[in-house]
């Protein structure tokens, strides 16, 4: 069976998995790797979202996930002090962007100036479909730390809740 098959079509778009290395260019723009340009392809995401919302790491998500946290971020009750605030986080440091011709996607100034990207090693992973992270290597290297630090007790947690 070919991949236009009927079958291919209804099946999940496989996103990429584990870290891939990036960096900005001089002009913001993020090289994307090949394997998350077909999964955005995949996606059919002609257009995205990226901005931060915890100052920290990127996020890249496609426009339907970010229309998604839109709307639960404007009718969240629970806590609508907290919503309101990752949404104005995200429109601060965020901005609508696009996959140009060659495979980059732009990060605006502010996302740039405040998390420290700029000429620094970046990791992208696919956190759940439509939403991407990029964090730099020191953000990486924390969490590769504090993973470390419970890994055993951690991977004993998962094998008894079915882990293979």
């Amino acid at each position: 069976m070919d991949d236009n098959s009927s079958d291919s079509v209804l099946s999940p778009v496989e996103p990429p998995r584990g870290l891939y290395p990036g960096k900005l260019d001089e002009k913001g723009r993020l090289k994307v790797p090949a394997a998350f340009l077909k999964y955005f392809n995949e996606l059919k995401a002609d257009k995205l979202f990226v901005t931060s919302l915890d100052r920290r790491i990127a996020q890249i998500y496609t426009i339907a996930t970010w229309r998604a946290n839109e709307k639960l971020l404007a009718g969240f009750r629970a806590n609508p002090t907290a919503a309101k605030n990752l949404a104005f986080t995200a429109d601060w440091l965020g901005a609508d962007s696009e996959i140009d011709g060659q495979g980059r996607v732009l990060f605006n100034t502010e996302i740039r100036k405040v998390l420290g990207l700029d000429g620094k090693g970046l990791h992208i992973r696919v956190v759940k479909p439509g939403h991407v992270e990029v964090m730099t290597d020191e953000i990486a290297d924390a969490r590769r730390e504090a993973a470390a630090e419970t890994c055993e007790s951690d991977m004993e947690v998962m094998e008894m809740a079915g882990l293979q």
